[in-house]
This record gives structure tokens, C-alpha cells and sequence, in this order.
């Protein structure tokens, strides 16, 4: 503590109140985090899951290999006409 005290200017009982107060602190922070997760609408979340998953799996190289046949195949029409 007293190298700590030195190096930030401070003394030695005010970082080991710091300490103390973070300790105290760490905890009630968690536990209030299980409170907010109560109210969380898990439906919502799954919902929004799936709908991200099949983005994803549009994308994909297998969906952008289709989009590029396809604009291939649209470019190709156009300049044979």
C-alpha cells in the first residue's frame, strides 16, 4: 500500500479505504444485476436470435454465391440482347 500511496500521491489509509469501498461495492453490483434480468423478455430475445441466424446464413458464401450467379446471369441478359 505505501509504494502505491507514493506513486499516486495519496495516503497509505486513503487507498486502503478505496480498497475497502471497491470490495463493498463488487458485490451489491452484481446483485443488483439479477433484478434487471428479471424484467428481460426472453421470447423477445430468441425471436431476435433466429431472425439474426437466418441473416447470417443468407449471407453466407453459399447466399452471396447465389446473388452473384444471379447478377451474372441478369448482366449476361442484358448484353446478348
Amino acid at each position: 500500500m505505501a509504494k502505491l500511496a507514493q506513486i499516486y500521491g495519496v495516503h497509505p489509509t486513503q487507498i486502503t479505504r478505496w480498497k475497502k469501498q471497491l470490495l463493498d461495492s463488487t458485490l451489491s453490483f452484481f446483485e443488483g444485476r439479477d433484478a434487471k434480468g428479471d424484467n428481460v423478455d426472453m421470447d423477445e430475445i430468441y425471436k431476435k436470435i433466429g431472425k439474426l441466424e437466418m441473416e447470417r446464413d443468407f449471407f453466407s458464401m453459399d447466399g452471396v454465391q447465389f446473388l452473384t450467379d444471379h447478377v451474372k446471369t441478369k448482366v449476361i441478359l442484358i448484353c446478348c440482347n
